[in-house]
């Protein structure tokens, strides 16, 4: 039996997350969906088409723990990364070179934001935390290019379209803003505090055709192909890990103070 999700079922979903913790306003109206009862044909035709967030999907993935601040600079922060080059690596930080270890970034990434490309000058990275997570089958044809995003600042990306990708939060938590891409380009959400847009609650987003929510450690966020989405980190430390089908150009996705999401 095929299941309108979208229909009379969202309308249950939704209720049951009226409470659920949000940015200011504390709303969510994305789905959350049990990844692991999706039917494959049912992801191709349906649920795939709008934005929604799948749980269930990271369980067993190691990077729930391992990759805790302290833990990840342990096992990781002797692999080094350039300062800012075509994977989209750019950082603030003074007098540290133009190749600079991860542990190095670490212990600024309160106030830092950046995002990593599965590029040549990233591959040692790439390769070495693939052991802590399993690529879900419905995600692997969205996962020409891996991302890595790490960030504390509260501040995260604009408002941007491109192909389908998807995002699962590790650590910290990431405030998302999504909307049809027919729709006009929506006013930037003002992250001021990890608590998310602290000037604009519900109402504003819904003139706007905006849906929201705050997507929590182990959960997966599905964006739709073209649909315009921003985020916001939730946490000074805030990691997660996704894919995507291309690499945005730099400049598309700067934040106001200069960071990539």
């Amino acid at each position: 039996v095929k299941r309108d999700l979208f229909g009379m079922a969202t309308t249950m979903i939704l209720a049951m997350l009226a409470a659920a913790p949000g940015a200011r306003g504390d709303y969510c109206n994305i789905p959350r969906v049990d990844g692991k009862g999706i039917d494959y044909e049912d992801w191709k035709a349906t649920i795939s088409k709008k934005p929604v967030i799948l749980t269930g999907l990271t369980d067993g993935w190691s990077a729930l723990e391992k990759w805790e601040k302290e833990e990840f600079s342990r096992n990781y922060g002797h692999l080094k990364l350039p300062r800012s080059s075509s994977t989209g690596v750019h950082f603030n930080l003074p007098n540290v070179g133009d190749v600079i270890n991860l542990s190095t970034y670490l212990r600024h990434s309160d106030r830092q934001h950046f995002i990593i490309y599965d590029h040549a000058e990233t591959v040692e990275i790439m390769n070495a935390i693939r052991e802590d997570y399993q690529l879900p089958s419905i995600l692997q044809t969205a996962s020409f290019e891996t991302i890595l995003s790490f960030g504390g600042a509260p501040q995260g990306a604009t408002f941007q379209r491109h192909q389908v990708a998807w995002l699962a939060t590790i650590f910290g938590r990431k405030h998302w803003w999504m909307a049809d891409p027919r729709l006009e380009k929506p006013p930037e959400p003002r992250c001021y505090s990890h608590e998310g847009d602290d000037a604009h609650g519900k109402e504003f987003w819904d003139k706007y055709g905006v849906v929201h929510c705050t997507v929590m450690p182990g959960e997966i966020i599905w964006v739709p192909s073209q649909w315009w989405h921003a985020t916001c980190n939730g946490a000074p430390y805030t990691v997660a890990l996704g894919g995507q089908q291309y690499v945005p150009n730099r400049d598309s996705v700067a934040t106001a103070s200069g960071a990539l999401p």
